[in-house]
């Protein structure tokens, strides 16, 4: 009787060992979905608080020159081999560029208690661009380049699609995680704000950015770059503080969208 109640016993605790690995291997199951699902899903970021309209001071506004076109002589029976080679801008983006300042004042409606004076230039964060004049910046997620080419109706195979031009990954702008971007060209300040300057791709990550996990509307858009204060820009001739990229409706070089600015400061 002794040894049939220890191999009872010992029956018994080999089903409790067993019951006690599938739980925990079902638990590394769960555990193993729950990151890939964290890796992958968009988290909002609330920045309402840090981020409000910007007012504008316009410049100048410009174009890139296109190709002037090159010319050769037909003569009667000859038939020539000739390569012809274009050089245009593009009509699905928009460039904007310059200097940001803010102040902080602490009131009620235009009325101030007390004005704290300009903003340090490390409070001012990103700026930001956008259709919507009320985005929701309480729910700021990253945006797919296929949603974005979806809404403005952009071929994806274009080399200017947004596909195929936000290649830069895993940015994190304005807290916000896995950012698509696109490395826009700027010059480093070299010594001070001139001279010396070197061109880089690194400096301003021009970024797309949603208020909704299935944007639907170009109101569900906004474009933004950290804010890197007093480089150089494009040209190599002014001082900037960003640069940044936004799309456009495509109705060609005539075509204008508007954009509402903002700036995230703390």
């Amino acid at each position: 009787m002794v040894g049939i109640s220890a191999h009872l016993v010992f029956k018994k605790s080999k089903i409790e060992g067993d019951i006690m690995k599938k739980r925990v291997g079902l638990l590394l199951v769960v555990a193993t979905l729950f990151m890939l699902v964290l890796g992958y899903t968009a988290f909002a970021v609330n920045k309402a608080d840090a981020v409000s309209g910007a007012s504008l001071t316009v410049g100048s506004s410009n174009k890139f020159t296109a190709t002037t076109p090159g010319n050769t002589g037909a003569q009667g029976g000859n038939v020539t081999f000739v390569n012809v080679t274009t050089t245009r801008s593009t009509v699905k983006w928009a460039g904007f560029l310059g200097r940001v300042t803010s102040s902080l004042k602490l009131g009620f409606s235009t009325d101030v208690l007390y004005d704290f004076g300009s903003a340090n230039t490390s409070q001012i964060k990103t700026v930001f661009a956008s259709p919507d004049t009320a985005f929701n910046f309480g729910n700021l997620v990253n945006a797919t380049t296929a949603a974005l080419d979806s809404v403005w109706g952009f071929p994806q195979g274009h080399v200017d699609s947004a596909t195929r031009t936000f290649t830069v990954s895993d940015q994190t702008v304005a807290q916000v995680s896995n950012v698509k971007a696109v490395g826009l060209n700027a010059y480093t300040a070299g010594n001070g704000t001139s001279g010396n300057s070197t061109l880089s791709t690194r400096i301003y990550n021009s970024s797309v950015f949603a208020d909704t996990a299935s944007p639907a509307s170009t109101f569900d858009f906004a474009f933004g770059t950290k804010v890197v204060q007093e480089q150089r820009d494009f040209r190599n001739q002014s001082v900037v503080d960003y640069e940044l990229v936004v799309p456009v409706n495509t109705s060609g070089l005539s075509g204008v969208q508007t954009y509402y600015f903002f700036l995230d400061v703390e």
